[in-house]
């Protein structure tokens, strides 16, 4: 007996049945794939702006801090509940932020050129190379366009297809990398780069209590070891400049000085949040006298930040650092400036 057969109209009706089911599958499973990752894009868009605000907090608590504290030989505020202004990390709120002292770094815009000379040898620019930085630095930023002998004016960055120098002091510590000569030292741009140690305030002496060893080094008769060591025991206590002197057996106490031992007007702060391949960066000094505002932002940028959440550089979910002191007692103003 043979099978029955299967009206072809039937089979017909049962392909098209299987293609529409398979289209259904695929389209389901299309907006599924984008509902998802919109869903992932809102949830990161989330995360941003809870980092964000968490920074605009942190920020906020910064700017109150240095405008209602004493500044001291041991940073911002009173001993054991100071905040130090040597660049060291605080935790707050899932960020961290850093302050560095201004009078801790070059001022690349007034360093004399021995200064400059020690600096550039500490950031391995060859002995050769150095004098060359130097005038490149002053032709880029005096106001005349005579070059010096081994310097580059308006003709020497046309030549080289840039634009010519502004003939101003440098705005930002990245505008370094506009100059002839320092934008093509690869020793100045590695990791930590020129910028970590300089400062475009008219802010020239050095204090040893905030200053890395790299700027400290940088002084007539100091040594990189001599600052290394300068560093290393300043965390027993701060450091005043007739011992700053004895420890390196040098003579700071020209005229001008060449050290003071005491912060500045003015501040580096650095922002980051867990996670976060970027930090904030901006400079500010106070400005308690001005009919204006309290404080001046010089600049404000972001820096590329792609290391590890938990590394030295980056360890605002690490236990190991300290969480911003809370905060102290706010006195009334002293009728003399404590930076002054």
């Amino acid at each position: 007996m043979k099978p029955p057969r299967i009206p072809k109209q039937q089979g017909f009706v049962l392909i098209l049945t299987l293609c529409i089911l398979a289209a259904i599958t695929i389209v389901a499973g299309y907006f599924g794939l984008r509902m998802q990752q919109s869903l992932q894009l809102a949830q990161m868009r989330q995360t941003l702006n809870d980092k964000q605000i968490a920074i605009s907090n942190t920020r906020a608590e910064i700017l109150f801090r240095l405008c209602t504290t004493h500044l001291s030989q041991y940073g911002l505020g009173v001993p054991k509940g100071e905040i130090a202004l040597d660049d060291r990390p605080y935790a707050n709120e899932g960020t961290t932020v850093q302050l560095q002292d201004a009078r801790g770094l070059i001022a690349i815009n007034y360093i004399d050129d021995t200064q400059l000379y020690n600096f550039l040898g500490v950031m391995q620019v060859p002995v050769d190379q150095r004098h060359h930085l130097i005038d490149t630095l002053h032709d880029y930023t005096d106001a005349d366009d005579l070059r010096r002998l081994e310097g580059a004016e308006s003709a020497e960055y046309a030549a080289a297809g840039l634009p010519p120098p502004r003939n101003m002091p440098l705005v930002s510590p990245f505008e370094l990398k506009s100059i002839i000569g320092w934008r093509d030292m690869p020793s100045l741009w590695q990791d930590p780069s020129v910028t970590e140690f300089v400062s475009v305030g008219a802010i020239a002496p050095i204090n040893p209590n905030t200053a890395p060893w790299q700027v400290l080094a940088a002084l007539p008769g100091v040594t990189p070891a001599l600052a290394k060591a300068v560093v290393a025991r300043r965390k027993l206590g701060p450091i005043d400049v007739a011992l700053f002197e004895q420890l390196t057996g040098t003579n700071q106490s020209t005229f001008p000085p060449q050290a003071v031992a005491y912060p500045s007007d003015g501040v580096r702060i650095t922002q980051r949040a867990i996670g976060m391949p970027w930090a904030i960066r901006y400079n500010l000094r106070l400005t308690p006298l001005s009919s204006i505002s309290p404080w001046q932002i010089g600049y404000y940028y972001r820096i590329e930040d792609k290391s590890d959440p938990a590394s030295a550089n980056n360890v605002a979910n690490s236990s190991e650092i300290p969480q911003l002191p809370a905060r102290s007692v706010v006195s009334a103003a002293p009728s003399v400036l404590p930076f002054q």
